[in-house]
């Protein structure tokens, strides 16, 4: 169960802003190191997933889950997390993606994973909605 939760963009560089709530509840202060470990759930079509924590709390992961990999990275003093284009590549995750963050773990030793939501654009509206219904413009 996620204890918090939020969303963010992938910008220019691989670069994910934290939101400032879930920067306070994981104690992930700026120029912090953290790891992250790309995982993925075993036979199934559901897209990688990034758990990032503090190196002395690992993540529970299930044991349905396979790490693809693992590293290191940092926070900026903006507080957004840089990746790199090969850890960009496998989560699948491209300029522009919204991606939803959720915090967990026990007191003082929480972990966020970031999930690859849609493909973002402001520009996007639906033609139908569920239950075929038009959307009035």
């Amino acid at each position: 169960m996620a204890l918090i939760r939020g969303f963010s963009k992938v910008d220019k560089g691989g670069k994910i802003a934290i939101p400032e709530l879930i920067r306070r509840w994981t104690q992930l202060a700026p120029d912090c190191l953290i790891d992250f470990r790309v995982t993925r759930v075993k036979d199934t079509r559901r897209q990688p997933h990034i758990y990032f924590f503090k190196p002395d709390h690992p993540p529970y992961p299930s044991p349905m889950e396979v790490t693809i990999m693992e590293g290191t990275t940092v926070i900026t003093k903006e507080g957004k997390i840089v990746l790199e284009d090969s850890i960009l590549e496998e989560a699948k995750l491209e300029l522009g993606h919204l991606v939803e963050m959720k915090v967990a773990g026990f007191q003082g030793a929480h972990w966020v994973t970031l999930f690859n939501r849609v493909r973002y654009s402001p520009t996007y509206v639906p033609k139908e909605t569920k239950g075929k219904q038009k959307v009035k413009r």
